[in-house]
């Protein structure tokens, strides 16, 4: 065998070893964080999915209750204009205050003009 010019030297010779070696270690080590990462990825995939169909679900619910719920409001309105057909409560309406005083007007209920 023809030896190699400059690998004379076996420190040398076990530093490229260890070097080899060294590398293999860490190619298998990044290879296994690969696999464990590429399992974790997968998984929050599926947890993805579940969430969208989950949260997919829950929309379709919430617009049926909300369709049920402006059913029944529509409903009730009909049938509250049908028992009662009075004019409706009446509210009291508040004039803005004209002039400018240091202290508040006086308090006044009054029925509004009509």
């Amino acid at each position: 065998m023809k030896a190699v010019h400059g690998l004379e030297r076996p420190g040398l010779q076990w530093l490229f070893v260890t070097l080899g070696v060294l590398l293999v270690v860490i190619v298998a080590g990044e290879a296994v964080a690969l696999r464990r990462l590429h399992a974790t990825l997968e998984g929050l995939r599926a947890a993805d999915l579940n969430g969208r169909l989950d949260r997919e679900r829950l929309e379709r619910r919430v617009a049926q209750e909300q369709s049920a719920r402006e059913s029944f409001a529509l409903e009730a309105a009909r049938q509250h204009g049908a028992a009662t057909t009075a004019a409706p409560e009446p509210t009291l309406t508040l004039a803005p205050v004209t002039l400018r005083r240091s202290t508040p007007p006086e308090p006044t209920v009054a029925a509004p003009p009509p």
